[in-house]
């Protein structure tokens, strides 16, 4: 194979084929199984949705494309469960054809669909497929930008201006989606350094980053409104850490290889990365373009474990690259030890069956704690409350307030009755959730007040137990009643989810001394 030209695409279009099929295969066995709610809404799709409730230009934490996702869904095909996760499974699947259509290009279709076999047994893309978070449509922009990329180099005609345009879009989409794409229009820079410098002299590549960046004049507007709410939370991301480096690095590893690259993928990709660095100069364009977008950005990300806790998902856009380079360097460089891909494959393939198999039955086989930090108990705990809520009379309160956590929140009004807005107590002056900008409840109005605590299983809550301050300071002194057998246990495996229900007099005053939010509701 010339490694300067490419590969001849001609007699790929049967592996094509199975290829499209098996993601089409891959991507209905997915929906079948959604369609049972192995997995309900968790505590960040709850909260995303509740974005898509109140459109907007930006938001607390993250750009605003979630929001938009939810909002139009929502709007088009209602709030159900299974529509935000179909959504969830297209974008993966799209994405897999992305990594493949990338690789495809650069090294052929036979490596191309080892690459999307690794990268779809394993079950971090199985997760990926079924939980509607900032994750799911960022790696669907970045494969496409992955490809976008892989044409760009391995094409020998002069790029066009279409071309640019679609990485202008393609970029700015992304931006919107999560701000860990910004990083890929830096390793387009770097995989045209290595593999073809006649491109730094093209301006529409720099074009297309000026014109990508156009993308976030909204989002930045909203922030100046609202004093840069989403890069204050960006940066308590990056506070150093209390525990020791080596239970970091540890948490991390296992992490990685245990549900990204699944033990067998995770070292052979070390192996393979190991033996491209001892000769750097005598890779391929392809390996060299394959280890820009995979390897190189997981080993740069990795330092950030000297000074902090680094998130499994937070490196996730180097992780399709990286198939695609441990297929590009096993298969080419060790063809006759093709049974550790296939090893690779199975034992990613074999977690993943077991997780869709364990899933669904986490509560009977003791599951449920560690599955509290996914949707166990919220559904349960709300279908309480609602029975509850139906006791009282019409016109009884004028709307729903909290004291909680953000999740408790939006998980409530996910799976209440007709969706109704809940309004959050913070503590203090402490904006900390998207809850803590938008406005406050009305003043004046009766309210109906829903405590939520999460105990160690040991007992429930005492119910008689004072509400706290900064939220009696909000009602005339014993303002506030305790309805008759108004507490709610959800016993989960573990751990307790208590629910106590009241009604108030009239709201005097909101705790909502922040400068992100007002006292009084629109109307």
């Amino acid at each position: 194979m010339n490694a300067g030209a490419g590969p001849d695409l001609r007699g790929d279009s049967e592996i094509t084929r199975k290829v499209y099929l098996g993601v089409g295969c891959l991507t209905l066995v997915r929906l079948i199984w959604h369609l049972f709610e192995p997995i309900g809404m968790v505590g960040d799709e709850t909260y995303y949705w509740e974005w898509g409730r109140r459109l907007d230009w930006g938001y607390f934490s993250k750009p605003p494309m979630i929001g938009w996702l939810y909002g139009i869904l929502g709007m088009t095909f209602g709030n159900h469960t299974f529509v935000f996760k179909t959504a969830a499974t297209l974008f993966t699947s799209a994405g897999l054809l992305g990594l493949f259509h990338g690789t495809r290009i650069a090294v052929g279709a036979r490596i191309a669909a080892w690459a999307v076999l690794l990268a779809a047994a394993s079950p971090a893309n199985l997760m990926l497929a079924s939980i509607l978070t900032i994750d799911a449509p960022l790696l669907f922009f970045w494969a496409v930008g992955f490809a976008l990329t892989a044409r760009l180099i391995f094409d020998a005609n002069p790029p066009k201006a279409s071309t640019w345009a679609l990485f202008a879009m393609v970029w700015g989409l992304g931006y919107l989606s999560k701000q860990m794409m910004m990083v890929q229009p830096v390793l387009v820079l770097l995989a045209a350094l290595w593999c073809r410098p006649d491109l730094l002299r093209k301006a529409g590549f720099y074009v297309a980053v000026a014109a990508s960046y156009l993308f976030l004049l909204p989002p930045l507007l909203w922030n100046a409104r609202n004093d840069w709410a989403t890069f204050r939370h960006t940066a308590h991301h990056f506070s150093s850490a209390t525990n020791p480096i080596w239970e970091r690095a540890g948490e991390f590893l296992g992490g990685m290889l245990g549900g990204i690259f699944t033990p067998v993928a995770g070292v052979l990709l070390v192996i393979a990365t190991v033996a491209c660095l001892r000769r750097p100069m005598v890779l391929s364009k392809a390996e060299r373009f394959f280890f820009v977008f995979g390897p190189l950005g997981l080993i740069a990300i990795s330092f950030l474990l000297f000074r902090q806790k680094l998130n499994l998902n937070w490196p996730a856009v180097f992780f399709l690259a990286s198939y695609a380079f441990l297929a590009a360097v096993w298969l080419q460089r060790f063809p006759g030890r093709i049974v550790w891909m296939k090893a690779a494959v199975v034992v990613a393939a074999v977690l993943s069956i077991a997780t869709m198999a364990i899933l669904p039955l986490r509560a009977q086989l003791q599951l449920a704690k560690s599955a509290t930090r996914l949707d166990h108990g919220y559904r349960e705990g709300a279908e309480a409350v609602q029975r509850v809520i139906d006791t009282l009379e019409p016109g009884s309160y004028s709307g729903i307030l909290l004291v909680g956590r953000r999740f408790d929140v939006s998980q409530l009004a996910f799976h209440l009755s007709g969706n109704p807005i809940i309004h959050h107590f913070t503590i203090g002056e402490r904006v900390e959730s998207q809850y803590d900008v938008w406005p406050g409840p009305e003043l004046e109005k009766s309210y109906l007040l829903i405590r939520v605590r999460n105990t160690d299983g040991s007992s429930p809550p005492d119910p008689t137990d004072a509400l706290p301050g900064y939220v009696r300071r909000c009602f005339d002194r014993d303002d506030i009643q305790a309805m008759p057998e108004s507490q709610v246990a959800v016993p989960l495996i573990g751990r307790v989810h208590s629910y106590d229900v009241f009604l108030t007099g009239p709201l005097r005053q909101w705790n909502a001394q922040g400068p992100y939010r007002s006292e009084v509701a629109e109307p």
